[in-house]
């Protein structure tokens, strides 16, 4: 009986780990790409990246990012898909309660953004 209690928590122990190692990856391209998104309908100088996960309950991503080093413009970023975070285009939006409203841009810019006038950083840097 001792034997089979020590080969499940092994076996569990195993488990655990290895679902340690499985977090999803966010590339700088996707990155660069929730930037974009978010560039073109906030003025912010500065985003920070500093978690990705996948939410085992619900099936979706979490982004969570930090806006203009301010500790008040840390925000989640639910994703369903993916895929989503593969392009540059289209909308995203900040709206938790009002706190960005102070960011957002009267007009959305539309066409290309420089990313060069955005301090960003990524995740896994220091």
């Amino acid at each position: 009986m001792k034997k089979l209690i020590k080969t499940v928590v092994l076996i569990l122990g195993l488990v655990f780990v290895s679902g340690c190692f499985n977090k999803p990856k966010l590339t700088k391209e996707q990155q660069n790409n929730v930037a974009i998104r978010i560039y073109r309908n906030y003025d912010v100088q500065e985003i920070e990246f500093l978690d990705f996960d996948k939410n085992q309950s619900t099936g979706s991503y979490e982004l969570v990012l930090k806006l203009n080093n301010d500790e008040n413009k840390k925000t989640i970023i639910l994703i369903r898909e993916i895929e989503f975070l593969d392009k540059s285009e289209g909308e995203l939006s900040l709206n938790s309660l009002g706190r960005f409203k102070d960011l957002k841009r009267k007009e959305m810019i539309s066409g290309e953004v420089d990313l060069s006038s955005i301090k960003i950083k990524y995740l896994g840097e220091k």
